[in-house]
């Protein structure tokens, strides 16, 4: 995602809030799902990033990696959630 994807992102942009999920969404899923085993809990994760995402894209400073940014916005499933997948 280039810098100026991002920008517009960080203005509300859906069109580059799409091209960003897409980017990201299928890599970060079956990471998840390779933790959990649970397709309905990495869907979950992914769904709860990506809604990070949105709400703090004010946030995004298009200037650093935009990767270690959603990294931090994403939350490894605890113990208890993996025992229940």
């Amino acid at each position: 995602m280039d810098k100026d994807q991002l920008k517009r992102l960080r203005l509300g942009s859906y069109r580059d809030f799409d091209a960003l999920y897409k980017m990201y969404a299928g890599n970060l899923y079956g990471f998840v799902l390779g933790m959990t085993r649970s397709a309905d809990l990495a869907g979950s994760i992914v769904q709860d990033t990506f809604i990070k995402v949105w709400i703090n894209r004010e946030f995004i400073d298009p200037d650093l990696s935009f990767k270690s940014y959603f990294c931090l916005l994403y939350t490894s499933p605890s113990p208890r959630d993996m025992r229940r997948s």
